[in-house]
């Protein structure tokens, strides 16, 4: 801090990808707003400074193992077809998907097996906590995947991606 300013360039994909990330969290979450409202008004020193920390890596996030679960289990099963109905009308549109389908291409991925996607039927209890503006997990997901578990549970807690804290552990145990 308290250095010379610096001109940065920052594109619309970067703009776009910098809230997304902070969409993850409730306390990026709420600062969306007065973000998207300053860079409307033309400042955009608030969002600069998340994106230049966000492209620094300076996040919770490893990277290497979101490309190595993701480019196996998820990304391998899009096909380049889908992607223009599946982002149309996003804020990120298909450039998210297209650059982790490149990164996949040249990342290195286990096998996957054919069943990897077929329902599960435990008959043990199943807890799913969601968020109830989860970004990247939506509720109906749990739902969805709860129609084959006669023992599970659904809690939607108020919030962001991830959900945690005494609440949450004390509903768990």
């Amino acid at each position: 801090g308290g250095g010379a300013p610096v001109t940065v360039r920052l594109s619309r994909y970067a703009f776009a990808d910098t809230i997304r990330m902070m969409m993850y969290g409730v306390e990026g979450m709420l600062n969306v707003p007065l973000i998207v409202h300053r860079a409307h008004k033309g400042d955009f020193s608030l969002l600069v400074q998340r994106a230049v920390r966000q492209r620094r890596g300076v996040t919770n996030l490893a990277h290497g193992m979101l490309l190595s679960t993701t480019c196996a289990e998820d990304v391998a099963r899009i096909r380049d077809d889908e992607i223009p109905a599946l982002t149309s009308g996003t804020f990120l549109g298909s450039d998210r998907v297209r650059m982790q389908k490149q990164a996949c291409a040249i990342w290195p991925r286990g096998e996957v097996p054919a069943d990897d996607a077929d329902p599960v039927r435990p008959d043990a209890p199943v807890l799913f906590p969601s968020g109830s503006l989860d970004p990247v997990t939506p509720a109906h997901w749990a739902d969805e995947a709860l129609r084959t578990m006669p023992n599970g549970r659904h809690v939607v807690a108020p919030g962001a991606h991830g959900l945690g804290g005494p609440c949450i552990s004390q509903i768990t145990r």
